[in-house]
């Protein structure tokens, strides 16, 4: 009896691993296709559908942090940036690292598909780095006085439960930009300091007395 039911057991767990297999190859196989024969725009339509329907039966939220809003700089992809770069963990397996010529620091950040893992108020939150390339268009640059050409899409995707979405848009995310704006006031002394090191030092050009750099920090401290 006992050995017949095990059989009837492990056959019936062949054909849903079968099943499971047959199925993960046909959507494969139509992803291919898709891909293949069916313009862009269709595409991303159709997975677009296809996406929104896998998170209707989800109790997780997704947020889009776009770095551009109607060709704007968007406040808050930069504010998700300097907030996520002290938090990255020491075991991240894939990261983006750079050193401009006004920076003494490297800074590190998240590479594609790459998440950070944030809690808050007893939420557990998700950030994850996307960057796709898209039609090309034209962003204002810093000065806005010039266009910059850009034909990179990329954002941050900020998921959590559902049941957390007022505390988030309402609590997190003002702290998520409170502490951003903190981070950058701590780069931005660090950097003038430093500056204002390598010229008393008689690094730079000028010397003590001729040293600009010491006004930029007291109009920087008295603001």
């Amino acid at each position: 009896m006992f050995p017949s039911r095990t059989a009837a057991q492990i056959t019936s767990a062949k054909t849903m691993i079968s099943a499971a297999a047959s199925a993960a190859a046909t959507i494969v196989l139509l992803r291919s296709l898709v891909r293949e024969y069916l313009p862009r725009e269709l595409r991303s339509y159709i997975f677009y559908k296809f996406e929104t329907l896998i998170n209707s039966f989800s109790s997780e939220l997704t947020l889009v942090v776009e770095e551009y809003d109607n060709l704007n700089h968007n406040n808050l992809f930069e504010a998700a940036e300097l907030y996520l770069e002290p938090i990255i963990p020491p075991d991240a397996k894939k990261l983006k690292i750079s050193l401009t010529k006004k920076e003494s620091k490297f800074s590190l950040s998240l590479d594609r598909y790459q998440e950070v893992v944030d809690t808050f108020n007893g939420a557990t939150l998700k950030w994850k780095f996307i960057s796709k390339q898209g039609p090309m268009k034209y962003v204002p640059s810093s000065d806005n006085f010039n266009s910059i050409p850009i034909s990179e899409d990329r954002f941050f995707e900020l998921s959590f439960h559902k049941k957390h979405k007022d505390m988030v848009i309402d609590v997190y995310l003002k702290h998520v930009i409170q502490k951003s704006k903190e981070l950058k006031e701590d780069k931005r002394s660090l950097k003038l300091f430093t500056l204002r090191h390598d010229r008393m030092s008689g690094e730079g050009e000028g010397g003590m007395f001729g040293n600009r750099w010491i006004f930029i920090i007291l109009l920087h401290l008295i603001r």
